[in-house]
């Protein structure tokens, strides 16, 4: 061919060429993994991020709710020593 065409051709060895081929199909199989992993990974944790902040919201909700119940417990035993104290007087009358 060169010396008809005065040019020189090199020809790749066609398992090469499917070699390439070969190396470009694993190459998108692994981007589209590595992609869907990585989507799961951020969605992940973007939940892990939106139930700390309930966490966080449920734990301040709770410290005031237990404040609420420590008061109205010591409601509850002032109003069971007046109780006390009213039946001790009505016994004694």
């Amino acid at each position: 061919m060169e010396s008809e065409l005065k040019r020189i051709f090199y020809v790749t060895p066609t398992n090469f060429i499917e070699l390439l081929k070969g190396y470009e199909k694993i190459l998108k199989s692994k981007r589209k993994e590595i992609g869907t992993q990585s989507s799961k990974l951020r969605n992940g944790l973007g939940r892990l991020a939106a139930a700390a902040l309930q966490v966080a919201e449920m734990t301040t909700q709770s410290e005031i709710k237990r404040q609420e119940v420590s008061k109205k417990q010591t409601e509850c035993q002032d109003m069971k020593a007046d109780l006390g104290k009213q039946e001790k007087e009505a016994f004694d009358k």
